[in-house]
C-alpha cells in the first residue's frame, strides 16, 4: 500500500533559492506495520521524484510497488517501510547535500522525513535497520548520506552515482557552451528553459546544459550569486577552466570524498555499487576508482557491474532493496 506523507521541511526554510518547504513523501507500507520495521530510502536522478520509480506504463513492465507486494507474499523480504522522497528544487535539483544557497537537504532526509515517518509508523530506531539507495544524483546522495552519517543511514546502495567529475562534468563543456552562447547568456538560457511549457521534454543539449548549471549552487554554494546561487568553473566563453572554482566541485567527488569520510564509511553495514559497464558518463569508472580507495583502505564493499547504459535498468530496484533489506536485524 501507498501512503502520502506531508511533510513540513524546517530543514529546507530561509535559504535564498525559496524552494518549497511543504512536500509530499510517497510510502510503500508492507502488508503488516504492527510489528517494528526496518526502512529504505530511493532517491532518483536529477530532476525526478523518486516516486516515478512506483509505477511502470509499460506494456511489458511491473510496477515496483506489485514486485514489493509479491515479495512480501513469497516471503522474501523482512518487514520493511521504503520512502520515496521529492528533493527537488528550483533549478531542478539538490544533490541531497546540505547548501546555503538551496537549503539543507540532506537534513531533510535524515531530519524532516525520517523523524516525521518515524513518528507515524513502527520503525526500528537503528543504523542497523536502516537503507539508502539511489542512481545517478540520487547514488550521488546515497553515497553522500553513507559517508558523512553512517550513525542514520548503516546500508547504502548507489546505481551509477555521480562521480569522476573531470570525466562525467568537465565532458560536457563543447556541449553546453554553444547552449549558453546561442541563448544570450547563462540567465537568458535558464529563463528560456524554464519557461518552455515541457522543460525536461527539450534537447538532449538543453538537460545536460540546465543540469551542469543547477550544480553550481550544490558544488560551488555562492548564495549572493544572483540566479545560479553558486560559481561555474569555466568561463562560458572560451571554456577556460577556473580551477580554483573547479577544486571546490572537485571536493564533492565521492572519489576524493573516500579519504575524508574513511572513519564514517568503516562503520556501514554494507555498501554496493552498480553501474551500467556502457555508462555514457563514464560513471563506472568513477565506481572503480571509489572501489579502489575502498579496497586499499580494506572497507568491505561489492562492485556490481552489468549490461547496460545509464538510464533504463530502475527495474533492478526491487531486487537492491530485497538484498538489503534481507541484512537487516529485525528480531
Amino acid at each position: 500500500m501507498i501512503k502520502e506523507i506531508e511533510i513540513n521541511a524546517s530543514s529546507l526554510k530561509g535559504f535564498p533559492s525559496n524552494d518549497r518547504v511543504i512536500r509530499k513523501v510517497s510510502v510503500y507500507l508492507p502488508p503488516d506495520t504492527t510489528k517494528s520495521c526496518g526502512v529504505v530510502f530511493v532517491l532518483a536522478g536529477w530532476g525526478s521524484k523518486s516516486s516515478k520509480y512506483l509505477g511502470n506504463d509499460s506494456a511489458f513492465g511491473v510496477a515496483l510497488e506489485d514486485e514489493l507486494d509479491q515479495m512480501f507474499v513469497d516471503k522474501k523480504i523482512p518487514a520493511t517501510i521504503v520512502v520515496f522522497p521529492d528533493a527537488t528544487s528550483r533549478l531542478g535539483f539538490s544533490q541531497y547535500i546540505d547548501s546555503p544557497s538551496l537549503g539543507n537537504y540532506q537534513a531533510y532526509l535524515y531530519q524532516d522525513i525520517l523523524q516525521t515517518i518515524e513518528d507515524q509508523l513502527p520503525i526500528r530506531k537503528d543504523s542497523a535497520c536502516r537503507g539508502i539507495m539511489g542512481h545517478s544524483s540520487g547514488g550521488f546522495g546515497a553515497l553522500w548520506m553513507g559517508f558523512r552519517k553512517s550513525d542514520i543511514f548503516g546500508h547504502v546502495c548507489a546505481s551509477a552515482a555521480d562521480s569522476f567529475f573531470e570525466v562525467s562534468i568537465k565532458s560536457s563543456l563543447p556541449t553546453i557552451i554553444p547552449e549558453i552562447q546561442n541563448a544570450g547568456g547563462v540567465e537568458s538560457f535558464i529563463e528560456s528553459f524554464l519557461q518552455h511549457p515541457n522543460p525536461t521534454g527539450q534537447s538532449y543539449s538543453k538537460f545536460l546544459t540546465m543540469m551542469t548549471l543547477s550544480l553550481a549552487a550544490c558544488y560551488a554554494q555562492n548564495p549572493k550569486a544572483s540566479l545560479l546561487l553558486g560559481d561555474l568553473f569555466f568561463d562560458t566563453e572560451t571554456g577556460e577552466i577556473k580551477q580554483n572554482i573547479w577544486d571546490k566541485w572537485l571536493s564533492f567527488d565521492p572519489i576524493y570524498a573516500v579519504e575524508k569520510y574513511v572513519s564514517n564509511i568503516k562503520k556501514l553495514k554494507s555498501l554496493v555499487l552498480e553501474c551500467g559497464r556502457q555508462d555514457e558518463y563514464g560513471l563506472q569508472l568513477g565506481h572503480r576508482q571509489i572501489s579502489k580507495k575502498l579496497n586499499h583502505h580494506q572497507i568491505k564493499h561489492e562492485l556490481v557491474e552489468f549490461p547496460g547504459k545509464h538510464s533504463g535498468h530502475s527495474w533492478r530496484f526491487a531486487e537492491r532493496i530485497q538484498k538489503m533489506a534481507s541484512q537487516f536485524n529485525l528480531n
